[in-house]
């Protein structure tokens, strides 16, 4: 009895130690997460103010846009060279090319736009809630370049569809989160799709090019409190999906091949994950 409490008291002892290494190296992972973290937000506020002249500038008249938007190329590239965050884009053969094209990545996290402003090699104009017109001097270039859109109300939502319907028509390509947003469901699940990216790519005749982000939900949570992940981000540009021919009797059809598209995309990342949202 007594050999048999020695050696119990001895796998204890033999435990503590394990546990508080643990621990010690989760709290260090952590810290490094949340130094990490700060450099980046470092590098997004610092790289941003250098270009928002020439944004402002741009936004003064659609003429000059082009500007803005090449402003935010360059803002992008600086921050995640500077961040050394590694980033691997698959696919950007795959891109249209000598015609305007409509983007519809996955939405998991506020990584998504930079990412793709750098990932992308074409300049775009994109989609975003209309909260963000609210942040100081990105605002302000948000609502005059790109195109803000309040989902929760249909009136806002459809002037939204009318103004990326124009910069389509003039050669510009938008990009359109077709979940409508993210935090609503715990990734990597994919959020049902709504219907304005491909009803507006069906008015206008312009393809669908369904894009993949397996990882910036782990990078950049959205709660996170500014801790970073240092893992590579990966973009998946998929192959475009023609739409001309088709008919408004044919949105469902073509929101459902793009979902699986990107569905497929993220169950060879994720395997054991329920990917598809019922």
């Amino acid at each position: 009895m007594l050999k048999e409490n020695t050696a119990t008291s001895h796998n204890i002892n033999n435990t503590i130690p394990a546990i508080h290494t643990a621990t010690t190296s989760a709290k260090k992972t952590s810290a490094g997460s949340r130094l990490y973290g700060l450099w980046c937000a470092a590098c997004l506020v610092g790289f941003f103010l250098p270009i928002a002249p020439p944004a402002i500038i741009g936004s003064w008249h659609r003429k000059l846009h082009v500007v803005s938007l090449a402003a935010y190329k360059v803002w992008g590239t600086l921050l995640f060279w500077m961040s050394a965050l590694p980033v691997r884009v698959v696919g950007r053969e795959n891109l249209p090319k000598g015609q305007p094209y409509i983007m519809t990545p996955n939405h998991v996290s506020y990584l998504d736009v930079p990412l793709m402003v750098h990932a992308i090699p074409h300049l775009f104009v994109f989609v975003g809630k209309s909260s963000l017109a609210k942040i100081p001097i990105f605002g302000y270039i948000f609502r005059r370049v790109h195109i803000p859109v309040n989902r929760s109300n249909p009136k806002s939502g459809l002037g939204a569809l009318q103004k990326a319907k124009d910069r389509l028509e003039r050669g510009r390509s938008v990009l359109i989160f077709p979940e409508g947003g993210f935090g609503r469901i715990a990734p990597p699940t994919l959020a049902p799709f709504k219907e304005g990216a491909f009803r507006l790519a069906i008015e206008t005749g312009a393809p669908i090019v369904p894009v993949t982000m397996p990882y910036n939900w782990q990078i950049l949570p959205e709660k996170s409190g500014w801790r970073v992940l240092r893992k590579q981000a990966l973009v998946v540009i998929h192959p475009p999906i023609e739409t001309k021919g088709l008919t408004l009797a044919d949105v469902d059809m073509l929101k459902e091949q793009t979902y699986q598209i990107i569905a497929d995309e993220l169950t060879r990342h994720f395997p054991q994950s329920v990917i598809r949202h019922s």
